[in-house]
């Protein structure tokens, strides 16, 4: 199994998991433009992708999306 196939099979585990997997970030991401270690291509990502403000940011957006499909929200501390 070739390199790009070993990642097309994690993802499609990952989706039949449940996981979105529809927007992934790689450290080429950072160093295709920027001169920088895997390292610390990977610290940026981390960074970045896991701050507390992009993960509110989502966390939001998934509320705000669901109300618009209008799901109703069963966490007891929602509103």
């Amino acid at each position: 199994m070739t390199k790009q196939e070993k990642i097309l099979d994690a993802i499609k585990t990952l989706k039949d998991a449940g996981y979105y997997t529809g927007n992934l970030w790689n450290i080429t991401d950072v160093n295709r433009n920027h001169n920088c270690t895997d390292k610390e291509a990977y610290h940026v990502l981390t960074n970045t992708v896991g701050s507390d403000s992009i993960i509110e940011e989502i966390n939001t957006r998934i509320l705000e999306t669901a109300e618009h499909f209008n799901l109703e929200n069963t966490d007891p501390y929602y509103g």
